[in-house]
């Protein structure tokens, strides 16, 4: 069963900044879907947890220099 949560990312503010994010998570080593909003600053994540951890979605988000906080 995957695991469904979301992040606001503050410094996302255009297209670029979600392909730098999407571009980010090709260094896990697990599978990320993801559904970005700019307007809002949110990414809604959905993942395999026996394969990868949300932290460790976190510290990719941020290692490309954004802010990150789980919503939900």
């Amino acid at each position: 069963m995957k695991k469904k949560l979301t992040f606001s990312v503050e410094g996302m503010k255009c297209g670029s900044c979600v392909k730098k994010i999407q571009d980010s998570f090709e260094e896990l080593d697990f599978d990320v879907e993801a559904s970005f909003s700019v307007e809002e600053k949110t990414v809604s994540l959905s993942f395999n947890p026996d394969d990868g951890e949300s932290l460790e979605i976190k510290k990719q988000i941020e290692s490309v220099g954004f802010q990150v906080t789980k919503i939900s």
